[in-house]
């Protein structure tokens, strides 16, 4: 991983001196589960569940989510997620929209930096 992967990283709220120790501070290692949240499903199952009105299931991909979010150290993802995980683990019945448009576009952005690191 380049300088400038690291530099994008962590200006899209990743925390790499967190991460790199779960990961033998090895950053071949790193990458490889990085490339791997590329084909993780449990962002667009959380949007699919709460567009059909599934607040359980929701909650369960939002804590999928938030658990592969944590490993990597995707502090900012995280942040954005938890308003959203603490509503479905309480079972609140609301409109989510704004929260994930919020969340997609972090998601989104992480993903385009992953897609290009080597």
């Amino acid at each position: 991983m380049s300088n400038k992967d690291k530099e994008n990283l962590i200006n899209a709220g990743v925390d790499l001196d967190d991460a790199l120790p779960r990961f033998m501070d090895s950053d071949i290692i790193y990458c490889r589960f990085l490339k791997l949240f590329l084909i993780d499903q449990s962002f667009a199952k959380l949007q699919n569940s709460i567009e059909s009105g599934d607040l359980k299931d929701a909650y369960s991909h939002a804590h999928t989510l938030k658990g592969v979010a944590s490993n990597l150290s995707f502090s900012k993802l995280i942040k954005t997620l938890m308003p959203i995980h603490n509503c479905l683990k309480d079972g609140v019945n609301k409109d989510y929209t704004q929260d994930i448009a919020k969340l997609s576009d972090q998601y989104n952005k992480l993903v385009k930096i992953i897609k290009v690191i080597e």
